[in-house]
């Protein structure tokens, strides 16, 4: 991988995932031999990381087919695979002291969804979905969902922490309370409270009343 650009899963990264994926199927009849796994993964990740279209898929050997990486996109989404590998890569690099659980930041990202799809909806931003991310304090997406434009931003704050919330929990108990920063689209009171709950320090923007400067608060 270079800088910049992936260009395919490195010997060390390739070493960590294969095991987590499922036993590579054997050939079935006169049909040509399944793909290995590293070339489909590699598509995968280029597509999810670059946000292209399937058309415009790379060519070369450590590349996979459209058709082949879109049906085990689709299956590995199914059957946890995906979920599977994303847990064992937060483990990782916690083990490897790399995620910083004393700070947070939740966010919200709109992809347009033009001709439609799944969970494409109109929203106040305008057709498509929304993608809802909960990130840690150095910079790095920990868990993410997604849900369509119509939803409510601060209704998916608790389905990400509670996807982390062995890791909250363990730093709570060091006598670190952690923070949640986000920007004004979250601020609602019942939030505030249902963080303060959780033993999580509520960093929200606060949107600007009349007569009154907006609270102003840097997001890492």
């Amino acid at each position: 991988m270079t800088k910049g650009r992936f260009s395919g899963l490195t010997d060390t990264q390739w070493q960590v995932i294969e095991p987590l994926l499922p036993k590579e199927p054997e050939k079935r009849g006169k049909g040509s031999p399944h793909a290995p796994w590293r070339p489909i993964c590699n598509t995968i990740l280029w597509i999810l990381i670059t946000g292209s279209r399937w058309c415009d898929i790379p060519k070369g050997a450590q590349w996979g087919s459209r058709t082949g990486s879109h049906r085990w996109l689709g299956r590995w989404q199914t059957n946890g695979t995906l979920d599977r590998i994303q847990t064992t890569l937060i483990e990782t690099a916690e083990l490897a002291g790399k995620l910083n659980w004393e700070r947070l930041a939740a966010n919200v990202f709109f992809p347009r969804g033009k001709g439609g799809g799944e969970e494409i909806e109109y929203g106040f931003k305008g057709k498509g979905t929304t993608t809802h991310l909960l990130v840690d304090g150095n910079g790095s997406p920990v868990v993410f969902t997604s849900t369509p434009a119509n939803g409510d931003e601060c209704k998916q704050v608790e389905p990400l922490l509670d996807r982390v919330h062995k890791h909250i929990v363990d730093l709570s108990n060091t006598g670190i309370i952690p923070i949640l920063e986000a920007d004004k689209g979250y601020d609602a009171e019942s939030l505030r409270d249902k963080l303060l709950r959780r033993r999580i320090f509520p960093g929200i923007c606060r949107r600007k009343k009349p007569g009154k400067e907006a609270e102003k608060l840097k997001l890492f």
